[in-house]
């Protein structure tokens, strides 16, 4: 495997060893989350399950055993469409929207995300905000290159860019 490649798998998997402890405080996964934000972003309100798996770019099958799941603990229901019956509607149940807005409130808005990318990109300066800005920007775009280049299709984007 060429060292870029093998540098792109390790940090994809020493993320998820962060990520994973801090959301199952919450019952979720990082991908669980990633699902119950597309609904969300969605305005909460019935997504599609095939909206869903063009967002996250994963297969079919994948999206409908993760709906099962969540549906399992109580954070999703599903239907068939009334308007598109060969459509499956997801929406988030009163306690997904609860998941979902605590991992945003006690996470996300409180800057543990950032500090924890400001700390591995910006090292010893990780207090420099400019300077973490320029590194974080220069790791987005790396990575929408990458992705862009190798013909990912997840449409989902987390904004982080006061831009955004």
């Amino acid at each position: 495997m060429h060292a870029l490649f093998f540098g792109a798998k390790r940090a994809y998997y020493a993320t998820l060893k962060v990520a994973r402890p801090v959301l199952a405080r919450f019952g979720l996964t990082p991908a669980r989350l990633d699902l119950m934000t597309v609904i969300t972003k969605g305005g909460g309100h019935r997504v599609w399950q095939s909206e869903i798996r063009k967002a996250l770019g994963v297969a079919a099958a994948t999206v409908s055993r993760m709906v099962r799941a969540l549906e399992e603990l109580g954070f999703v229901e599903r239907k068939r469409s009334a308007y598109e019956r060969r459509q499956i509607e997801v929406s988030l149940t009163d306690e997904g929207r609860a998941r979902v807005s605590a991992v945003q409130d006690e996470v996300i808005d409180a800057g543990y995300i950032e500090l924890a990318a400001d700390s591995a990109l910006g090292e010893e300066r990780w207090h420099d905000g400019d300077y973490c800005f320029e590194q974080m920007d220069g790791a987005d775009w790396a990575f929408r290159r990458l992705r862009h280049c190798f013909g990912d299709r997840a449409t989902l984007y987390h904004p982080w860019h006061p831009d955004d």
